[in-house]
């Protein structure tokens, strides 16, 4: 996703010089962060074009055929069980949820 977000965001829609996409896992949940540094335009419209983003990267994940889904899964699940090749990777691993 980070590089459709990056095209559309950023090279097409020319919303800010940054715009980053990742996903960061706690447990057993995955989120997915997309950030939009903009000078331009304020954060309710980056808001909105981030939302648009995502509703039509759902579309496209919709039409794709089983097997197309498939192979992206399984390429998805690969990178998350991948083991940190740096510092910074190790950090991401280390964060966990906190039991009461």
């Amino acid at each position: 996703m980070s590089e459709p977000s990056f095209d559309q965001l950023r090279t097409k829609e020319q919303l800010g010089y940054i715009v980053n996409t990742a996903s960061t896992s706690i447990g057993r949940h995955l989120f997915l962060r997309i950030i939009v540094q903009s000078n331009s335009r304020d954060a309710a419209y980056l808001d909105d074009r981030i939302e648009a983003f995502i509703a039509q990267y759902r579309e496209v994940l919709a039409a794709m055929s089983p097997n197309e889904l498939q192979t992206n899964i399984t390429a998805t699940i690969e990178h998350l069980l991948e083991r940190p090749k740096n510092l910074d990777e190790v950090g991401a691993h280390c964060i966990a949820p906190i039991s009461t």
